[in-house]
């Protein structure tokens, strides 16, 4: 049985989309995770640095000292902007055009991946590791793409192609939407009652 968004986050982020907002530019690449290198947090940095005429979002669990801490700001690259915890992300998924998961597998399995549901209820698509729980939710080229966090390169082309076709992006959203709905509070409800009635 999958995990479930809640129903004040699908009507939250369905009033969004209906709103049929154009997001603002530049392309913006949001990552939310814990401060842990296993989530591949020097590899976003990188792809930062590779992109430099894209923004980069970083949403990480962890206060303002503990990044502080962590990130050797004078060799930050310029489009990369840090935000400690956040008790309300919806306006980070409200502006971002493609969210990333860059979790090592080698390091750390995702069993699902719940920012990257939340970033598809709003329309989102995706990048996550081709192992574990994101590979129930990411089809390579219907709502987003699967790619190690080893191949790098391949990541960052991704990207390029994803910002650089807009009919491609439109058609990635469109279905990272008909994907979100299939993990729908009733659906787990309806799957949960099933297993414990056998």
């Amino acid at each position: 049985i999958h995990n479930a968004l809640s129903s004040a986050f699908i009507e939250k982020a369905n009033h969004f989309v209906e709103q049929k907002k154009e997001k603002k530019y530049p392309f913006t690449v949001l990552m939310l995770c814990s401060l842990k290198k296993y989530k591949g947090i020097d590899q976003f940095v990188e792809i930062a640095k590779s992109l430099p005429h894209y923004r980069f979002e970083l949403v990480l669990n962890a206060t303002s000292e503990e990044i502080n801490n962590y990130f050797d700001f004078p060799n930050l690259p310029k489009n990369i902007v840090l935000f400690p915890k956040q008790s309300d992300v919806h306006w980070f998924y409200e502006r971002a055009h493609l969210v990333v998961n860059l979790s090592d597998p080698n390091l750390w399995v995702e069993t699902f991946g719940m920012t990257l549901l939340e970033a598809m209820t709003y329309g989102v698509p995706v990048i996550a590791p081709p192992v574990g729980g994101p590979t129930e939710i990411v089809t390579n080229g219907l709502n987003g793409f699967t790619i190690a966090l080893q191949q790098l390169p391949k990541i960052i082309d991704s990207i390029k192609s994803i910002a650089q076709n807009p009919s491609f992006y439109q058609e990635l959203s469109l279905n990272a939407i008909r994907s979100a709905n299939l993990f729908k509070e009733a659906t787990f409800c309806n799957a949960f009652f099933k297993v414990i009635k056998t």
